[in-house]
C-alpha cells in the first residue's frame, strides 16, 4: 500500500466536505493520533503513527485518553470552536493545510494552521498562526538540524526540486521526475503508458488481499493483483483497513510477541531447573562430608600440622583403607572442622535448593498455562496475559476497569455460567465475584479454565455444559475429565502465580467437548446482564 502525494491529492479533495466546518471538540486517541468533532456530525481522525500517517473521516465510536496530553490542550485551545475556512495540499507533497478561523473572547477573528505533515518516520503536527510562525508541534527538531520544527520559528515547507505533475499539461511516461509517485503508481504509469490516463482515473478506494498480505490505494490498479473490495469512498477505505484489518495484524503481532517471551521464559526456566539439579546432585553428593568428618575426628590423633593427607580405616564400609585429603596450612581440629563446615553447608544448599527447584517448576507449570491460555486468546484476552506478565501497562483510562474480559453465558432457564480464558479472568471469577454456593468447574489434575455456575438447581444436563465449557477453555477438545464442587471448598494456593487452587469435596465428570452443541444450548450474554 501507499499513500503518496497522489493518494493524498485524492484525499483532500474527499476532505473538502469539511470546510466551513466548526471544530466543536478535539481528544488524543493515543499520543499521536487526533480526534477532531466537526458540525454537521463529522468526526475527522488525524493519525500521525509512523507507519500510515493519514487523516480520514469516521463514523465509528474511537476510544480516547481520559486525561489529554499537553499537545492536545494547546491544540484545544488554540483550535476548539474555530470554523475550517480551507484543506489543501501541499504541492503534490504528503502534507495538508487545515486553515481555521477563530475568534478570541473580544471576538476578534484570527488565522491559524493545522499543518498535517503525512511523511512516514517523518510524519508531524505543526501548529502556526497566520504569519506562519509555530505555535507548537508534536515533534520538535534539534536547534542544529537543516529543518527546524520549534515553537516561536517560522514554519518552512520542507523543498523539493521535482514537478507537481498536476500542473503538467502533457502527457507523458517520463515520471522519475515527479513529486509524490510511488513505486506502486509509477508501475501503473509504465503500464498504461500515460500519466494523465492514471493521474485522472476516477477514484476508486480499492482494498486489495493476496496471500494474507493487503494493499489499497485511491484507484483501482491493473499491476496488482488479487482479491479486491470497493469503497464509497476514501475515508471509509481508511476506516475500514484500520479499524477492521490492522487490528488482526496487531492481534497476530500481540500474539507473536507474547508466544516468543512465553517460550523464551520456559526455556530459560527449564535450562535453570537443569542447572539447579545439578547442583542439588552435586550436594547431595557432598553429605559424604558429614561421614569423612566423622572417620577423621576417630583418627585425629594420627594428624599432624603440616599433613596434607591421612590413611584410615572406614568403619562404615569393612573398615577399608581410604585417604582423607588435608589443608597443610590448617591445624588437625581446624580440618575436621572444615569437613563438618562442608556437610553443614550442602545440608544449606539442599534446603534451599529444593525450595528454589518447587518453586522454578511452579513457575515452569504457570508460563506452561499461559501458553495454553493464548491459543484461545482475544486481544483483549492478550492485552490482560501482558498486563499480567508486566509486558504492558494499563492506560489511565483503563485502570478504572473493574471487571476483565471473561465469558458469561445464560442456559434456557436462565442459570448463569461464567468462563475464564486467563489467570486475571479465572483469579476474578473464583476469588471475586462466585458466590460461596456458586458450583465451580475444572478440568482433572491439569492448570486450565476456572468455570463458574450459578444455579439453584443443578442438573445433569447443566453439569455436561458447564464441564464441556471447562475442558475446551482449557484446550481439551477430546474425552476429558472434569470436577466440579462448591466455590467455598475452593482455596487459592498460598504463594503460586497464576490461578491455581486446591479443592475438596469434588465430583467428576468425563465429557467430549462438542462446540456447535454447546453454544446451541446457551447464549452468551453482557456481563451486567
Amino acid at each position: 500500500m501507499s499513500i503518496d502525494g497522489v493518494f493524498i491529492h485524492n484525499l483532500v479533495n474527499e476532505l473538502k466536505i469539511i470546510e466551513k466546518k466548526r471544530i466543536n471538540k478535539i481528544y488524543d486517541i493515543n499520543e499521536r493520533e487526533f480526534l477532531f468533532y466537526l458540525s454537521n456530525k463529522l468526526t475527522l481522525v488525524g493519525s500521525l503513527n509512523l507507519t500510515y500517517p493519514h487523516l480520514r473521516l469516521t463514523t465509528k465510536t474511537i476510544n480516547t485518553l481520559s486525561e489529554p496530553t499537553n499537545f492536545c490542550m494547546v491544540l484545544r485551545k488554540h483550535f476548539e470552536h474555530g470554523i475550517i475556512d480551507s484543506i489543501n495540499q501541499y504541492n503534490n507533497d504528503r502534507i495538508i493545510i487545515i486553515k481555521v478561523l477563530q475568534a478570541d473572547e473580544l471576538g476578534y477573528q484570527s488565522v491559524k494552521f493545522l499543518i498535517f505533515e503525512l511523511l512516514g518516520r517523518h510524519a508531524n503536527l505543526i501548529l502556526t498562526n497566520e504569519d506562519m510562525i509555530i505555535i507548537d508541534c508534536l515533534r520538535k527538531t534539534p536547534l542544529d538540524s537543516m529543518r527546524l520544527l520549534v515553537p516561536k520559528v517560522t514554519y518552512q515547507f520542507p523543498t523539493t526540486d521535482k514537478l507537481n505533475p498536476y500542473t503538467v499539461t502533457t502527457d507523458t511516461t517520463t515520471i522519475d521526475n515527479f513529486e509524490g509517485l510511488s513505486n506502486i503508481i509509477k508501475n501503473e504509469i509504465k503500464h498504461i503508458k500515460s500519466l494523465h490516463q492514471v493521474l485522472y482515473r476516477p477514484v476508486k478506494p480499492t482494498l486489495i488481499k493476496l496471500n494474507d498480505k493487503y494493499n489499497f490505494y485511491w484507484t483501482d490498479l491493473q499491476t496488482l493483483s488479487g482479491e479486491k473490495q470497493y469503497f464509497k469512498s476514501i475515508s471509509s477505505l481508511l476506516d475500514y483497513y484500520y479499524t477492521e484489518i490492522s487490528e488482526i495484524f496487531l492481534q497476530k503481532e500481540a500474539n507473536r510477541k507474547l508466544v516468543n517471551y512465553i517460550n523464551h521464559e520456559i526455556k530459560k526456566t527449564t535450562s535453570k531447573i537443569s542447572k539447579q539439579e545439578i547442583e542439588l546432585s552435586q550436594a547431595k553428593d557432598n553429605l559424604i562430608y558429614e561421614k569423612l568428618g566423622n572417620l577423621l575426628a576417630s583418627n585425629l590423633h594420627k594428624v599432624n600440622k603440616g599433613d596434607n593427607m591421612v590413611i584410615v580405616e572406614d568403619y562404615y564400609e569393612g573398615n577399608n583403607l581410604i585417604e582423607l585429603k588435608l589443608d597443610p596450612k590448617l591445624s588437625p581440629s581446624q580440618n575436621l572442622e572444615a569437613y563438618f563446615n562442608k556437610y553443614k553447608k550442602a545440608q544449606r544448599t539442599i534446603s534451599i535448593l529444593t525450595e528454589e527447584i518447587k518453586k522454578s517448576f511452579q513457575h515452569l507449570q504457570y508460563l506452561q498455562t499461559l501458553q495454553e491460555q493464548i491459543q484461545l486468546a482475544t486481544e483483549v484476552d492478550l492485552e490482560e496475559i501482558a498486563l499480567e506478565l508486566g509486558l504492558k501497562e494499563q492506560s489511565p483510562k483503563k485502570k478504572t476497569k473493574v471487571r476483565p474480559n471473561y465469558l458469561t453465558f445464560t442456559d434456557a432457564t436462565g442459570n448463569l455460567i461464567f468462563v475464564g480464558k486467563n489467570n486475571i479472568q479465572n483469579n476474578y471469577l473464583t476469588h471475586t465475584l462466585a458466590n460461596k454456593n456458586d458450583y465451580f468447574f475444572h478440568v482433572k489434575d491439569a492448570p486450565g479454565s476456572h468455570v463458574i455456575v450459578r444455579t439453584n438447581n443443578l442438573t445433569d444436563e447443566l453439569i455436561g455444559l458447564a464441564a464441556q465449557l471447562a475442558a475446551y477453555y482449557s484446550n481439551y477438545h477430546s474425552k476429558t475429565t472434569v470436577d466440579y464442587t462448591l466455590v467455598k471448598y475452593v482455596k487459592k494456593v498460598k504463594g503460586m502465580p497464576g490461578s491455581f487452587v486446591i479443592y475438596t469435596n469434588q465430583k467428576s465428570v468425563t465429557v467430549t467437548p462438542n462446540k456447535e452443541y454447546f453454544l446451541g444450548q446457551l447464549k452468551e450474554v453482557n456481563h451486567d446482564k
